[in-house]
């Protein structure tokens, strides 16, 4: 019952904001925390899901919204994002009717702030807590991935090891027409049903907290494909960065949980991104 197109990305999704310097000791003792967290460990973030919301209008959670964010400050101090999350799936049994947590990860990235003159580098760690197959807290997985004129570089390898993998895929230039035939299928994605629930904390952190049902419609020939998801939402008052994240699938027998426990900015100089030589990386290009 893997559901890997319900998973969120991380990356993209925490990436998004920053955290105050002024709560850079509050950040690094949950940082800490998470450092030493084991799958055991896990369920301990595993909360209940807001109740008894007040249902919004689109123009009524929008207006909410903007309040909510209005004096939010962020750092604009550093070269680099830098952030720690914790991420896990929960299933329901089908047998049982008991939840478990089916998977777990934590992970940490350092991403180069584009300035327009330099190419994308970024940087990070990920340890399995609990894989699908049921591996508990595995040896962490270290990436970067650069690029340069001609290609995307990405390599990966296990933390101590001396060899990885080094995929390189080559930079194309988009033919004329290439946005109006990308293919035969088409997508809309519509949100509707925003509930605004009590305000609550996490990790110390006052978070406006509220959600909404995003449907997705696909059409591909005769054929109409709909999926629809509940999206929870935490985000703090104080900077404006989503701090928790929490996706129920349409059945209601799957979610997906993502919680950021540091977002900042830092500065790392360039030769951070470099690979490190200690490692033998076997390359494979794709045109």
């Amino acid at each position: 019952m893997k559901k890997k197109s319900f998973i969120v990305c991380l990356v993209a999704a925490l990436m998004v904001f920053a955290m105050l310097p002024a709560q850079a000791s509050a950040a690094s003792k949950h940082e800490k925390a998470l450092n030493k967290l084991k799958f055991s460990g896990v369920s301990k973030y595993d909360t209940k899901l807001p109740s008894n919301g007040k249902k919004q209008s689109n123009k009524q959670f929008q207006k909410a919204y903007s309040k909510a964010i209005k004096n939010t400050k962020q750092s604009k101090k550093g070269n680099t994002w830098y952030g720690t999350s914790l991420h896990f799936n929960k299933q329901k049994d089908a047998e049982s009717g008991e939840w478990v947590i089916s998977s777990a990860s934590k992970s940490k990235y350092w991403s180069k702030i584009a300035n327009g003159k330099d190419f994308h580098a970024s940087r990070g760690e990920s340890t399995q807590l609990k894989d699908w197959n049921g591996k508990l807290n595995q040896k962490p997985q270290l990436y970067i991935s650069t690029e340069d004129k001609k290609y995307y570089h990405n390599y990966g390898w296990q933390k101590k090891s001396k060899k990885g993998s080094h995929t390189r895929s080559r930079k194309k230039k988009a033919a004329s027409g290439d946005n109006n035939n990308a293919g035969t299928g088409t997508g809309k994605t519509k949100r509707s049903n925003y509930i605004i629930y009590k305000d609550q904390k996490v990790l110390g952190q006052k978070c406006f907290v509220y959600s909404y049902v995003e449907t997705y419609t696909s059409k591909s020939g005769n054929t109409t494909n709909t999926t629809t998801n509940t999206h929870y939402i935490w985000q703090s008052r104080k900077t404006g960065s989503q701090i928790k994240s929490v996706d129920v699938n349409d059945n209601g027998n799957y979610t997906s949980t993502s919680i950021s426990f540091t977002q900042k900015r830092v500065n790392k100089k360039a030769s951070f991104y470099k690979v490190p030589k200690s490692v033998k990386f076997k390359r494979t290009t794709y045109s």
